[in-house]
C-alpha cells in the first residue's frame, strides 16, 4: 500500500500487517520514509494518565513512548519532505475488532474498499456521539464530522488508509 504524504501532516491508520495481528516495530513500519518524518503521535485513550504517545526518530527510549504501531490504530505524522512515499508491505486485513473508550479514540478504517459511515460503525451504534477525519486535500475545511442524526454531515464514507477521532460516551468493540 502506498500513501500520498506530499502534505505536511497526515492522519493515518496502520492495516496492512506481515503475519499475524499483533503490534510491529515503528521504525520498520515506517522505514520507506525514514528521514522524511519529524515526529509521530498516536492517542492511546485507555491510558487515562498519559494518553499521547510519541515516536521521534534517533530520540532515546526516555523521549520515545510509542514504539509499535498496531493494527486499527490510527496515527499522526509530521511529514517535512514533499518526495516522502509511505509503502507498507504485508497482508491487509478482512476485519477487525477495535477496543475503544469513554472519551477520544483515534482509529484506523483497516479495509480496502469505501464504506458508508453510519454501515462501519454500526457495532458502537448508540455508543458514540461524534466521528472527526482530517482531509488534507480539502485546504478550506479539512476536518470533517459526522454526527449521528445530524442534516449537516460531511463526512460519509470511511476510506481505506484513513484515522478517525470517535467520541464514545461508553467503553465498547468496535468491529470493522
Amino acid at each position: 500500500m502506498k500513501m500520498r504524504t506530499d502534505i505536511p501532516i497526515i492522519l493515518i491508520l496502520f492495516i496492512i500487517l506481515t503475519g499475524s495481528a499483533i503490534a510491529a516495530d515503528i521504525s520498520t513500519i515506517l522505514s520507506s520514509i525514514s528521514g522524511k518524518y519529524d515526529i509521530v503521535w498516536a492517542y492511546n485513550a485507555s491510558d487515562i494518565k498519559d494518553p499521547w504517545k510519541k515516536y521521534i526518530p534517533g530520540a532515546p527510549d526516555t523521549v520515545n513512548d510509542l514504539k509499535t504501531m498496531l493494527p486499527g490504530a490510527g496515527y499522526w505524522i509530521s511529514i517535512n519532505s514533499q518526495s516522502a512515499v509511505l509503502t507498507i508491505n504485508g497482508t491487509m486485513l478482512d476485519s477487525l475488532e477495535i477496543p475503544v473508550y469513554t472519551g477520544w479514540n483515534l482509529v484506523g478504517y483497516p479495509l480496502t474498499q469505501s464504506k458508508g459511515i453510519s454501515t462501519t460503525l454500526s457495532s458502537i451504534s448508540g455508543k458514540y456521539d461524534i466521528v472527526w477525519a482530517y482531509n488534507t486535500s480539502d485546504t478550506k475545511d479539512p476536518w470533517k464530522r459526522y454526527a449521528p442524526g445530524a442534516v449537516d454531515n460531511d463526512l460519509t464514507y470511511m476510506t481505506p488508509g484513513n484515522g478517525y477521532w470517535i467520541k464514545m460516551n461508553q467503553d465498547a468493540a468496535l468491529v470493522i
